[in-house]
């Protein structure tokens, strides 16, 4: 049922938005007890790594299984069932004496939050109009970066005054709180269940359908251009301009105001000119930004404020491709393959982006150089995008101007 025109809207919204982001809070609050975690258990730091890294990959894979799972079985259960799966992580990890019980833990936190997230994009599908569906999505990504650096702040001051293990025991409270929430404010919005375990000739032909293509890629070069800023800014902060430590906190927390304002602003952009134009408009703002790193980084010396310039810019335009690629890919799908929907697009973007932003990385750590070459083929892959989408497909473009 439509819950559009009820009073509890603004209440589930708001669950929704909690919900979604436990995933943040989980990955950055692990962040901030990896270096004490080498001396608990004293291994060496790339085992304890695996603890960040596994949750990503868990995350993204089973998200495949669980999409399915949900349209055929609903979408509370789904959550549900996650947040008790989350439940048992967490505890895996709190009373864990060996990495391995830590590791088992972390992959359980993964596979509630996949669980979870599957659950949450499909529910907002089936509940609400293409429009508000578009404008949700994007309204609950703007706040993951607060969680976030909640994540950060708060584990950084609990395993100073209590220990690491106190990390857990919050993550569990609030897990059980969203537990309560989920139950009393997550309706069953799935009506018509699908009977198909995983292929069916409608799935196949949303999969071939080329406007869906498109926006699959417009979200996958968003995330890409983000996740690649965010992989090198530390590197070339500590390394390339010396930057203290101490001073990391503050200017991530520059990037993740970009990223809070950008969500916001996606909002206004999709309510007043539609999710096309967002599409347009973060094209042509990381075309200008990734131009003004390239032209400092050659002409002049490259200092903390002229890298964060043209770098926030580029974060901005990252994210509205973001949310155009997610907005414009969900609009083309049935609300009975919601779930299946929201797998295939989280597979593309944490496979296939993470691939795509890992690049510079692995080229060279020192420089930015292979970050301006990342959004330069970024760009190229968004411009026939959008060639394609202008040229051959008139109907989908006027639809989605009115998304």
């Amino acid at each position: 049922m439509r819950m559009r025109d009820s009073k509890r809207n603004w209440k589930t919204v708001i669950l929704f938005v909690f919900l979604l982001g436990l995933l943040p809070l989980s990955l950055d609050s692990y962040l901030s007890i990896m270096p004490l975690l080498e001396q608990v258990f004293k291994k060496d730091p790339i085992f304890i790594q695996m603890g960040f890294s596994a949750f990503l990959f868990i995350f993204g894979l089973f998200q495949l299984f669980f999409g399915v799972l949900s349209d055929r079985f609903g979408r509370k259960g789904m959550a549900l069932n996650g947040l008790i799966v989350f439940e048992i992580g967490v505890i895996c990890s709190f009373f864990a004496t060996q990495l391995t019980v830590l590791l088992l833990g972390r992959i359980l936190q993964a596979m509630g939050c996949s669980m979870i997230f599957v659950a949450v994009l499909a529910a907002v599908k089936d509940s609400y109009s293409y429009q508000k569906s578009t404008i949700i999505y994007t309204y609950m990504t703007a706040w993951n970066p607060l969680f976030a650096l909640f994540g950060l702040v708060m584990s950084s001051f609990l395993i100073k005054w209590i220990g690491w293990q106190s990390v857990f025991i919050v993550l569990g409270l609030f897990g059980f709180f969203l537990f309560y929430l989920s139950c009393l404010y997550f309706k069953e919005t799935l009506i018509q269940k699908n009977k198909d375990f995983f292929w069916s000739r409608a799935r196949f032909n949303q999969l071939k359908n080329p406007c869906f293509i498109i926006f699959t890629l417009t979200l996958v070069s968003g995330y890409s251009g983000l996740m690649s800023i965010i992989s090198l800014t530390p590197h070339i902060l500590l390394k390339v301009l010396d930057v203290k430590l101490q001073y990391l906190g503050l200017y991530f927390g520059i990037l993740s105001s970009s990223v809070l304002f950008s969500g916001i602003s996606s909002v206004y952009i999709i309510k007043k000119q539609g999710v096309f134009f967002l599409l347009k408009t973060g094209f042509i703002l990381l075309l200008l930004a990734t131009i003004l790193l390239l032209i400092i980084n050659v002409s002049y010396t490259l200092s903390c404020w002229s890298y964060f310039l043209p770098t926030s810019l580029m974060v901005i335009g990252s994210v509205w491709l973001l949310n155009a690629g997610q907005g414009g890919s969900m609009s083309m799908c049935k609300a009975s393959n919601a779930g299946f929907t929201t797998s295939i697009l989280s597979l593309f973007r944490y496979g296939l982006g993470s691939i795509l932003c890992a690049i510079p990385v692995f080229i060279s750590s020192t420089s930015i150089m292979p970050l301006a070459y990342l959004c330069f083929i970024l760009l190229s892959i968004m411009s026939c995008a959008l060639w394609v989408l202008h040229y051959f497909y008139h109907d989908a473009k006027l639809a989605l101007k009115v998304l």
